[in-house]
């Protein structure tokens, strides 16, 4: 079922030249405007998205992309400059720490308050008040206190067990696990979860991308104010940060010498792409060029991969290959690809070596490829194993 939909919205924000403390200062601004004009500054540029209950979808871009303004607009913090929005169902928001909360009430009264500003009755949020309380781990005898003596830490808690218990159908969260602690965040994202199959449509901003991959079934990627992606989580975020972080995975170099070339060195993950996540399949794939002139008629080339630390060089694990000559086809270059599965390397920077023997020669050519791999695994399961699974495709 449709909760969200979302038609060409945009948002522009006036910038002013100058503040206006005094009524001299007004009247001054204000005679000012017949020779010069205020300027505007559009942070969302024509947003069209959908979404349907269960969906968790995850907002993602750099600081200042317009996430946290799209956000404030579901919650009719601010209107929209144009376009439409149309929202069946409730809406509850966490948008920033302590948000939606009159610092001089108490948890209590606070509790009661954006319940019924929700449209709960007394009862319903009777109901369900114990339950918060419990969730959000504040004691018992704090909850009488105002507001504005909690830690932040006592507020967001506070604020996302009210949004989380709260009879809404969508929720807006905003960085709002950042501030917790681990164990916190971990409960936080399981109740969400839960939420979520219950048929709420949650939409989440976060920075944290573990969080983003790990929970999010779909990912919106926002620059500059537009939306450049909306698709899958993985190819999201890989995208994002594709897009936001530079990497060093291909090299236009060439070697070659008397017994083969290898050509069109590139380090990518399965779907291709330069920059690599936690855990995604590697590929290495390269263009071999074998001089068989200067071999042997029945001899063998064994080339070997080896994935070792940048500084010291210690090698991490190999990969080997063994081409039978004799058996080979004749052909005038080969395409080679090798694939790891399921890697188990630490996020960190590679270099890749290839070795390469037949019966009369051994050469080790070193640093053809960097490998960078990105962490944003949520486990700690990855360690740098010397065995590891692959395997080797030629063509």
């Amino acid at each position: 079922m449709r909760l969200i939909e979302v038609e060409h919205i945009s948002k522009s924000f006036q910038i002013h030249a100058h503040k206006q403390k005094r009524l001299r200062d007004y009247l001054s601004h204000l005679f000012s405007n017949l020779f010069t004009k205020d300027t505007s500054i559009e942070v969302l540029k024509d947003i069209s998205f959908t979404a349907d209950s269960g969906e968790m979808i995850g907002i993602i871009g750099i600081n200042g992309s317009g996430k946290s303004t799209l956000l404030k607009i579901f919650a009719q913090i601010t209107p929209p400059s144009s376009g439409i929005i149309r929202l069946y169902g409730k809406v509850a928001s966490l948008i920033e720490v302590g948000s939606g909360f009159n610092k001089e009430l108490s948890g209590r009264e606070n509790i009661f308050l954006n319940g019924t500003i929700l449209g709960m009755s007394r009862q319903q949020i009777k109901n369900c008040f114990h339950q918060i309380i419990e969730f959000s781990g504040i004691d018992n005898k704090l909850i009488d206190t105002p507001i504005k003596k909690y830690s932040s830490g006592m507020k967001i808690r506070l604020a996302f067990a009210l949004a989380v218990h709260l009879d809404a159908e969508i929720l807006l969260m905003d960085e709002v696990l950042s501030v917790s602690d681990t164990n916190f965040q971990e409960k936080g994202m399981q109740k969400l979860k839960q939420l979520q199959q219950q048929g709420k449509t949650i939409l989440f901003v976060s920075h944290d991308m573990s969080l983003i991959k790990q929970h999010c079934d779909r990912v919106l990627v926002l620059q500059q104010g537009k939306i450049t992606f909306d698709g899958t989580t993985r190819k999201g975020v890989g995208y994002y940060l594709h897009q936001n972080q530079t990497t060093s995975t291909v090299t236009p170099n060439t070697f070659r010498d008397h017994i083969l070339t290898i050509q069109n060195v590139q380090v990518t993950n399965q779907d291709q792409q330069l920059l690599i996540l936690k855990n995604e399949a590697i590929n290495f794939s390269f263009d071999l060029v074998i001089h068989k002139d200067n071999l042997q008629a029945k001899d063998y080339l064994q080339l070997t991969l080896m994935i070792c630390e940048p500084t010291s060089n210690q090698q991490i694990t190999s990969l080997n290959y063994t081409i039978d000559l004799a058996a080979a086809p004749n052909k005038e270059k080969y395409g080679m690809v090798c694939t790891i599965p399921k890697p188990s390397l630490m996020e960190g920077d590679y270099r890749v070596h290839v070795q390469y023997k037949t019966k009369q020669y051994n050469k080790t050519i070193h640093s053809i490829a960097m490998l960078h791999i990105q962490g944003i695994s949520a486990d700690d399961k990855s360690n740098n194993l010397i065995s590891v699974n692959y395997q080797w495709q030629i063509t």
